[in-house]
């Protein structure tokens, strides 16, 4: 498993985002072990533009994705889990590859880690 720096969140310069967006889908297209692809979203802001243009691209590869909502301890009731829920798996519906389960985690309290 590799946990790449957040490419939405890369402080870096345009280049080196791009040239790390190349590696990142040279490594999905080539890779034979690679089985599954965790996609990892902040469960607080949810999916951002960034985050569906990466679906985009790795929707193409035809390789599970898996979304993993993380800090879901910091979204409050007056947000509600249910909401970012339902928002995220209709935002997700359409890639044929994105699996109907979503992982959520907090480290806060113990969810969803092992």
């Amino acid at each position: 498993m590799v946990d790449s720096p957040g490419y939405g969140f890369t402080r870096a310069p345009l280049r080196a985002k791009k040239k790390f967006r190349k590696m990142i889908f040279q490594h999905v297209a080539r890779s034979t072990r690679l089985l599954k692809i965790y996609l990892v979203i902040n469960g607080h802001i949810g999916l951002k533009s960034t985050d569906i243009e990466m679906l985009e691209q790795l929707d193409r590869f035809k390789k599970p994705i898996q979304i993993v909502l993380t800090k879901v301890d910091k979204i409050s009731l007056k947000e509600g889990l249910m909401r970012i829920l339902a928002k995220t798996s209709l935002e997700t519906l359409k890639y044929k590859s994105v699996r109907p389960t979503i992982i959520f985690t907090s480290t806060e309290y113990g969810i969803g880690i092992k």
